[in-house]
């Protein structure tokens, strides 16, 4: 009898122990899945973890890195579950993934006692960390792909990603000052002068996609307009249409001491481009601008002169948020000799993301704006510029989905 109970002691002992070394082991598993599928989340590769997408093959191919993979084995059945998380710190938080481990293995020595398998489980949640980035340089190459020069300060509430592998893909030279939440770059900087950037640029960083790159295309339809030039001290009304010109004729142009309002809309601006000049005042609220043409009509965005501006992107539908869209077929030589000039003072108000995904951006914009989004192939900063990073007015916030890939992802156990 005593023997009896000193094997059903080891038994437990021996088993116990299996089992809580096992415990461990799947611990670190879901805690890698989890961080794995976080990080998915937050460099934009998948927008969920259904599964079939990015975020829930990280998750799984790192459980079974570990040594945990879905299904039965000898008698041992495995499964491996990546959802939102029902409970815990993260209960309710919508990017938040939580990955679970069971496996139901068989006992060794409790065998004898009667109990021949045994469910061991292990959960880990993880979160993205950090907001969206609201300055991309898309440009894989180009030297100065995002830089600052003359005496500019620049101030942001969010992140700073450049695309460039140039040595001075990140260029300042002047009396530069810079801040920001986070900043990265894959190649490296290149300053010169009086250079103050904070926090210090991560170099070597992973190619970052287009944020924007899942906008469709608004369809651009017949003119409404051709050729719309007000130079004079006019008070305009401006409607939604498509708005025409070509290489020497802007689709739209505003100068002089025009007063213009552009009512709430969708504006093609197919050839010629936009061109706001002078002291022209304008206003427009809910307004959505689509720049594109041909070849040989193409023309950018110029905003300069001593302009009181305030436009203002929708808040809803499909294009909630953006205030400017390029093309993305104007490619090559076009979109070389076509740069964006947005040049604002103080009384100026961009809110909105300007997206010039194949053209370059040379921007000045001291504003007051909520948010504003600058996502193009070069980047340019020639004076003093602040930019908000607050999307309370869009119901589903920023409209850059990809969280800050630079931004540590936090994890629950």
């Amino acid at each position: 009898m005593m023997m009896t109970g000193i094997l059903g002691f080891a038994a437990l002992a021996i088993d116990v122990g299996y089992f809580q070394s096992l415990r461990r082991k799947m611990q670190t598993a879901a805690d890698a899945a989890a961080l794995a599928a976080a990080r998915e989340l937050s460099t934009g590769n998948s927008t969920n973890c259904n599964s079939g997408s990015n975020c829930y093959t990280a998750a799984t191919n790192d459980a079974t890195t570990n040594g945990f993979t879905a299904g039965t084995v000898n008698g041992t059945t495995t499964t491996v579950s990546v959802g939102a998380p029902q409970s815990g710190p993260y209960a309710g938080t919508s990017d938040a993934i939580e990955v679970d481990i069971s496996q139901t293995t068989p006992s060794f020595l409790l065998a004898a006692l009667g109990t021949k398998t045994v469910t061991i489980k292990a959960s880990a949640t993880a979160a993205p960390g950090g907001q969206p980035a609201c300055i991309y340089a898309l440009d894989h190459s180009a030297s100065q792909a995002i830089s600052f020069t003359g005496n500019a300060t620049v101030a942001t509430g969010c992140g700073m990603l450049d695309d460039s592998s140039s040595s001075s893909a990140l260029y300042a030279n002047g009396i530069i000052t810079v801040t920001g939440t986070q900043i990265g770059i894959v190649g490296s900087d290149s300053l010169t002068g009086i250079v103050s950037i904070n926090p210090t640029p991560i170099t070597g960083m992973a190619v970052q996609s287009d944020p924007l790159s899942y906008l469709p295309a608004p369809s651009v339809g017949s003119c409404t307009v051709t050729d719309y030039s007000q130079t004079t001290n006019n008070t305009v009304v401006l409607n939604q249409g498509v708005y025409c010109g070509d290489a020497t004729h802007p689709a739209i142009n505003l100068t002089g001491n025009t007063v213009a309002t552009f009512t709430g809309g969708t504006y093609i601006i197919n050839g010629g481009g936009l061109n706001l000049a002078g002291n022209a005042t304008i206003t427009g609220t809910n307004v959505f601008f689509y720049v594109t043409g041909t070849p040989s009509t193409y023309k950018g965005v110029t905003i300069t002169g001593n302009l009181a501006q305030s436009l203002t992107a929708p808040t809803s539908g499909t294009y909630a948020g953006i205030l400017f869209f390029q093309d993305r077929s104007i490619t090559g030589t076009t979109a070389s000799n076509n740069s964006n000039k947005i040049y604002g003072n103080s009384s100026s108000v961009y809110t909105g993301a300007l997206y010039f995904p194949t053209t370059a951006l040379t921007y000045v914009g001291n504003t007051s704006a909520t948010y504003t989004i600058l996502v193009a192939d070069t980047i340019s900063f020639t004076g003093n510029t602040t930019l908000g990073a607050n999307y309370t007015s869009l119901p589903s916030g920023s409209p850059i989905t990809a969280a800050n890939p630079l931004a540590p992802v936090s994890l629950a156990e």
